[in-house]
């Protein structure tokens, strides 16, 4: 029987993507090794989230991100071969999870109404909201 796109995407996000190289990175940023784990948890839930809301038809930008995963994912970014493998084992070929500092001009100011609305994509996505979003981050999927 063949495995779904979600089933396998969902499998590699929280079974088969090694992190552990990030870790070091992660207690940099003043996280002790049990908050850094918590930390790649709520990152998983982020890729998680990313991906069921562009294949949802929604849309591939969103404000929004928890802390602690917005950590993680800037310790990911810094190892750019794995993480463009990562991205398209997750996303498909070519394309790649974007991160966006500070806002975009397609989505304006970062406002109350864009951050819920990445709450609601995170409920959709049955995962549980940030607890502690940054909303000065946008992530957008980006392909070639």
């Amino acid at each position: 029987m063949a495995v779904s796109t979600e089933t396998r995407v969902h499998g590699f996000i929280y079974d088969g993507l090694d992190l552990s190289a990030l870790m070091g990175c992660v207690q940099k940023t003043g996280l002790d090794a049990g908050a850094a784990a918590q930390a790649v948890a709520c990152y998983r839930d982020f890729l998680w989230v990313c991906w069921y809301h562009w294949n949802s038809g929604e849309g591939s930008s969103l404000a929004a991100i928890d802390v602690r995963a917005d950590a993680v994912w800037h310790c990911h970014m810094l190892q750019p071969d794995k993480y463009r493998q990562d991205c398209a084992q997750i996303f498909g070929a070519g394309v790649l999870l974007d991160h966006k500092p500070g806002g975009d001009a397609a989505l304006g100011a970062i406002t109350a109404p864009l951050i819920a609305a990445a709450c609601a994509a995170y409920e959709a996505a049955k995962v549980e909201p940030p607890a502690d979003p940054r909303p000065e981050c946008v992530w957008s999927i980006v392909t070639p």
